[in-house]
């Protein structure tokens, strides 16, 4: 089966069998509301204990073909893409600010502290820790996630209080723990930025 988004994606393609053991569903409600426009408006498709790369928006057509089964598993998206050159997973732990936009310009009440929220996942792995910086990576603050289950996202907050007026790069350091105990950090910081006037 293939899910075809409404701007041609069609990159997701999985064996039936393989949706119905990982209970996917057609979502087009979200907490007794139409699914909104940001989560796929009219519908989108949620596969349980998988990446991202699965889970398309906007449907507008599901597509079933017949292929060999070891090669229909082989357009599943598992969650870990490598880089060609070191050979190394990049895609995974990654994280994110949610609730705002990088560059955005915070003015008033929301940059007397600017408030910030986000993820952190490792698809297969649990997160172990979090740090954030704010000085480009001389200092860090930790945030560790003890007993993190990799079923579900980790969703950080934070209030950072701006010294003084100007723009903010935020990075973040994300580590899991992979599955032979060792701690796996992800490759790339992700980075936020944002001005405080």
């Amino acid at each position: 089966m293939s899910p075809i988004g409404s701007d041609g994606y069609d990159y997701a393609q999985m064996p039936i069998d393989w949706v119905v053991d990982n209970n996917a569903i057609l979502v087009t409600k979200m907490d007794g509301e139409v699914l909104p426009n940001t989560q796929g408006y009219p519908c989108m498709v949620w596969v349980y204990n998988t990446s991202g790369g699965n889970f398309v928006k906007r449907i507008s057509n599901l597509t079933f073909m017949t292929q060999p089964e070891d090669a229909a598993m082989n357009q599943v998206y598992l969650g870990e893409f490598a880089d060609d050159c070191t050979g190394e997973v990049y895609s995974k732990p990654n994280s994110g600010v949610l609730n705002y936009p990088t560059n955005v310009v915070l003015t008033g009440d929301e940059a007397k502290p600017v408030h910030l929220e986000g993820f952190a996942d490792a698809w297969n792995e649990p997160i172990k820790k979090l740090e954030f910086s704010f000085d480009h990576g001389a200092t860090w603050t930790t945030l560790d996630t003890p007993n993190n289950d990799s079923k579900y996202w980790t969703y950080w907050r934070m209030d950072f209080t701006p010294p003084e007026a100007g723009t903010y790069l935020m990075d973040i350091r994300t580590t899991s723990i992979a599955p032979d105990g060792s701690d796996h950090v992800s490759q790339y910081d992700t980075q936020f930025m944002f001005t405080v006037e």
